[in-house]
């Protein structure tokens, strides 16, 4: 009985995720932290109350957290590095292609891509040579 509610609720969560676009989707998964915590605070206020509804909402933010790790393995995410350039006065964003295990291919529309998250450091290196 309480484990219904969570579930249902992190699936609906999950699915209106799924519904933006491929890019918005992996940029997303980059902050999957921060989506994690929102998700769940936003489940215990609608479910707070009673000992049960607290429990349905741990249980969904739990189910959650699970979902978002999958899909951030299984899909890759984009990542938001900042560079440091001594050319500039401010710091430069860059987006940084991970992929997941459904795609070791370099993505035509991202700009940089690192094979693992290990290898985000080469990356920058690249950007600060000037590389493409």
């Amino acid at each position: 009985m309480l484990i219904t509610p969570g579930l249902l609720t992190a699936l609906a969560f999950f699915i209106l995720i799924m519904k933006l676009r491929h890019n918005t989707i992996r940029r997303l998964l980059g902050f999957d932290i921060y989506i994690d915590l929102l998700a769940t605070a936003v489940m215990m206020f609608a479910f707070a109350g009673t000992f049960g509804g607290m429990m349905a909402a741990i249980i969904g933010g739990l189910t959650f957290s699970i979902a978002l790790i999958l899909a951030k393995k299984i899909y890759g995410y984009d990542k938001l590095v900042w560079i440091n350039n001594s050319d500039h006065l401010l710091p430069t964003a860059r987006w940084v292609s991970i992929p997941g295990m459904l795609r070791r291919r370099r993505r035509p529309s991202a700009t940089h891509t690192a094979s693992t998250a290990e290898d985000v450091d080469r990356v920058i290196a690249e950007i600060m040579r000037g590389q493409p």
